[in-house]
């Protein structure tokens, strides 16, 4: 059996914001790509089928921490806008999606721009956020 690649490009959609207090609107998000040492995970809820959460990596010369849903059908990008103990940028850290709760755990959490060095801050935070399956949104940390 052979399985062929296909290459599309992703299409950036207005950002979206999780929780419901009014704010002005979003006008713009930074753009994903390219990026590495982020995490890509997919969701095992309806609610978000055929969706990947990328979360933090290095991008546009520094770190992020900065949420992303992928719909795999049509390749479009929505930069979702979270609020509570949002995770410090980072990258090398490992991310899970369960029942609607996005888990990031870990991760390199230097703050300068620039430098990438194996002896920079860990972070042994975990972190998780309600993607919205719930009457509450929130993101929480553990340490």
């Amino acid at each position: 059996t052979v399985f062929p690649w296909t290459a599309r490009r992703a299409t950036l959609l207005s950002p979206k914001r999780l929780d419901n207090a009014p704010r002005k609107p979003i006008l713009s998000s930074p753009h994903p790509f390219p990026r590495d040492g982020h995490s890509l995970t997919s969701s095992s809820t309806p609610k978000h089928a055929n969706q990947l959460f990328l979360f933090g990596g290095w991008a546009n010369g520094s770190l992020s921490n900065d949420l992303y849903a992928i719909n795999a059908r049509d390749m479009s990008v929505e930069f979702w806008h979270t609020s509570g103990e949002i995770p410090s940028p980072r990258l090398g850290h490992a991310s899970a999606e369960s029942n609607g709760i996005l888990v990031v755990w870990g991760g390199e959490t230097s703050t300068e721009t620039g430098t990438r060095r194996p002896v920079d801050t860990q972070d042994n935070g975990l972190y998780w956020l309600d993607l919205g399956t719930s009457s509450d949104n929130l993101a929480c940390m553990y340490s």
